[in-house]
């Protein structure tokens, strides 16, 4: 490929329209594939007529379904490889033309651990030039590790203290949950550290959906593929106890019961139907990308893994 229309360079050169760096998946859901995709940050860089383009595309779905194909065809990999591929691709996007311009893409195997090192160096290769308004802003903490003497009687003793807290609720009518959430303190907070905290939470057997860094820690949330109710102090303590027995059966990495997802769950109408009981389980929670997303210092971190 290598090539640009004139017509294209000229109208993102004139519009100095900034580069996005995005990531392409395919996540399996209910017998069937599904494209997810995210944006990772922008990157604060005008665009000059020395730079290499790959292609003007109309509908990057089908660029990125198309060269996934390419890429299994071309290295002989089995057709259920499909739910372990990333693409990661530069691409332009002019809202007053509607194009979209190819600059890079890089596919991977998500099981193939050379691609973490890969986009985490071009992670910290971008930092200084990442907009800084595109990453979202910083969780305020009081949580204090440094208190605890026991990680894992401390998750049992409030997993117990956060269903006394829900018991009225679930009493009347019941509570929907879609997300948890495990803290992780940082105790190091240089690009080495970090860099290992992403390999360490990418390479989870049940992995988050957002990882919120901050100054001393950051908070692991995993989303449920499907909201869910509770009907009573059973039921409740079943997904707590599932959570639980997770987060304290790792041995990578201290991970922390983090309270405050499930003190924003909302009562639900008693007449809402019920929904068969969901358990903390890869099928139900494990995300198919891992988005980290914060900052260290004056260093802004976006990535997926």
């Amino acid at each position: 490929m290598n090539y640009i229309t004139k017509q294209g360079l000229n109208t993102i050169t004139e519009d100095k329209i900034e580069i996005k760096r995005m990531v392409y998946a395919f996540e399996y859901i209910d017998d069937s594939y599904r494209v997810i995709k995210e944006n990772i940050y922008t990157l604060d860089e005008n665009i000059g007529t020395s730079n290499t383009y790959i292609e003007e595309v109309e509908n990057l779905f089908n660029f990125v379904a198309v060269n996934i194909s390419n890429f299994i065809r071309d290295n002989n990999l089995p057709t259920n490889k499909l739910g372990h591929i990333n693409v990661y691709m530069d691409v332009v996007e002019n809202p007053k033309s509607n194009t979209t311009i190819v600059k890079s893409i890089d596919i991977y195997e998500d099981d193939d651990e050379r691609y973490m090192d890969k986009e985490i160096d071009r992670l910290f290769e971008n930092m200084d030039n990442m907009i800084k308004q595109d990453y979202a802003s910083i969780i305020k903490s009081n949580f204090d590790i440094d208190d605890i003497k026991d990680r894992k009687e401390y998750n049992k003793n409030l997993m117990s203290d956060i269903i006394k807290q829900k018991g009225d609720e679930l009493n009347n009518g019941g509570v929907e949950i879609s997300k948890l959430s495990a803290i992780l303190k940082l105790d190091d907070k240089n690009r080495d550290s970090i860099r290992k905290v992403m390999k360490a939470v990418a390479n989870l057997k049940i992995k988050p959906k957002v990882v919120n860094i901050n100054e001393e820690i950051a908070i692991l949330t995993y989303a449920c593929k499907k909201s869910f109710i509770v009907r009573n102090i059973e039921e409740y303590s079943s997904i707590l106890l599932d959570f639980v027995d997770y987060i304290n059966n790792i041995e990578e990495i201290d991970l922390y019961l983090d309270d405050s997802t499930l003190y924003g769950d909302y009562k639900v109408d008693s007449d809402v139907d019920d929904i068969d009981r969901v358990k903390f389980t890869s099928e139900n929670f494990s995300s198919r990308l891992t988005l980290f997303k914060g900052h260290i210092g004056t260093d802004i971190i976006k990535l997926a893994l």
